[in-house]
């Protein structure tokens, strides 16, 4: 929470559909049984407790990013976020 006050702290919450990060997940398999995990087992994961606090964190941030398109769609709104907080408009 102090980090929240601090001047010219941004606050920003990535977002995605657990069916564009279970699609992620399997093409990364950047852990051994990844690319052969079910959504089912995959939703099951996602739902234990330091991800439910991770989403608890989403009603304190400044600006929250969606994150279903494309990488470069993702930068894109990354370095929009950015500018408008350095410009302040």
């Amino acid at each position: 929470e102090d980090l929240l006050r601090t001047p010219n702290f941004i606050f920003v919450y990535i977002d995605s559909d657990i069916h564009k990060r279970y699609e992620r997940n399997q093409i990364a398999g950047r852990k051994p049984g990844d690319t052969e995990m079910t959504f089912e087992e995959f939703v099951q994961k996602d739902s234990d407790d330091s991800n439910n606090t991770i989403e608890g964190l989403k009603k304190h941030a400044s600006s929250v990013i969606e994150n279903n398109g494309t990488r470069e769609e993702f930068l894109v709104e990354v370095d929009t976020l950015l500018l408008k907080s350095i410009l302040k408009i």
